[in-house]
Order: structure tokens, then sequence, then C-alpha cells
């Protein structure tokens, strides 16, 4: 947005940027309507679903067994995991984005054997 406001063009914006036309004229049209202050309103993108009080509850729940939880198995999976947190959430997302979710808290669902 600053660099149209200097007068630059899309093409200038995009090489000196590295984004696509798309995104520069979708930034230049916001600033343009006068809504440049307002820039954090109109996010890109799909909405994220995951939030603070999800990771917290992931947190909690590969702490402790499912066993805790009314389960019959001793371990959580990916699945389980994504199972129970839509239950009681309501919020649905995929095995594999609660596995990509638990390394990025470095956590797992796999136990850690010791060898000695």
């Amino acid at each position: 947005m600053l660099l149209a406001d200097q007068g630059q063009s899309q093409t200038a914006i995009c090489q000196i940027l590295g984004c696509c036309p798309a995104t520069a004229r979708y930034w230049m049209h916001i600033a343009r309507a006068g809504m440049a202050h307002q820039w954090q309103d109109c996010p890109i993108g799909r909405p994220k679903a995951v939030n603070e009080k999800y990771l917290e509850r992931l947190k909690e729940l590969i702490s402790h067994s499912p066993r805790d939880y009314g389960y019959s198995f001793k371990r959580w999976t990916a699945s389980w995991l994504q199972k129970h947190l839509a239950k009681e959430l309501g919020i649905e997302v995929s095995d594999r984005h609660i596995k990509r979710l638990l390394k990025i808290m470095g956590l797992s669902t796999i136990t850690k054997k010791i060898n000695f």
C-alpha cells in the first residue's frame, strides 16, 4: 500500500515484493478505497479454526491417558484426538493437522523407548 501511495506501478510493486499481480491489485484496491487503516479486518485465506483454547486442550489430553476420559485404549492416536476434540469443542480438523500441531508444540502420540 505504501509503494502504491508513492506512485509505484503494480508491476514494480510485484517485482519489489516478489508477489503476484492479484495480491498487489487487492492491496492497491484496499488503499484506494480508503480502507488502509482497516487492513487487518480484511484477512486473506481460510479462517483459522484452531484457537488457543483448542491448543491448550490438546496439550492437556496428550499429557493424560485416554483411559482417564473413558476410552479403553492406552495411548492416544491423532485420529482419536481429532474425534475427541471435535466432539468436545466442535472444531473439526484432520488427523494430519493434529500431528502437525503436536509436532509444532514438541509433542507426539508416540512414546519414546529408553534403551540402556
